[in-house]
């Protein structure tokens, strides 16, 4: 049953043939065992005679556990979701200074041309 529906995720995440596609990607579940085969096909004498060659790779998949969980518990995703909402914005002007402060800062960070 694992491998099963595993097997059914796995085929879900390819796009839909086209017409004039050679590939063949196949996920089969024996013994919640997920079989991985590449192949690709020719027809060398009509639409009656198929030759099939595997190309790979193959590998074989056996899974131990199906969890549903997302990574995060759901308290924790909406507690960052308030933080982003709540939260103040930077200000990064700097309050300007006064004076003879302003010409001092303005002579030495910045040089006259």
């Amino acid at each position: 049953m694992l491998g099963q529906r595993t097997a059914n995720i796995l085929k879900h995440l390819f796009p839909v043939l086209k017409a004039d596609t050679k590939r063949i990607i196949t996920f089969s579940n024996e013994q919640d065992y997920i079989s991985f085969r590449h192949h690709i096909y020719d027809k060398p004498g009509g639409p009656k005679s198929i030759e099939l060659k595997e190309i790979g790779p193959r590998f074989e998949l056996k899974l131990f556990k199906r969890s549903n969980r997302s990574w995060q518990k759901k308290e924790q995703r909406e507690e960052e979701d308030e933080d982003r909402s709540n939260r103040k914005k930077i200000n990064w002007e700097q309050e300007e200074p006064t004076g003879s402060e302003t010409e001092t800062s303005s002579e030495q960070n910045y040089p006259r041309q």
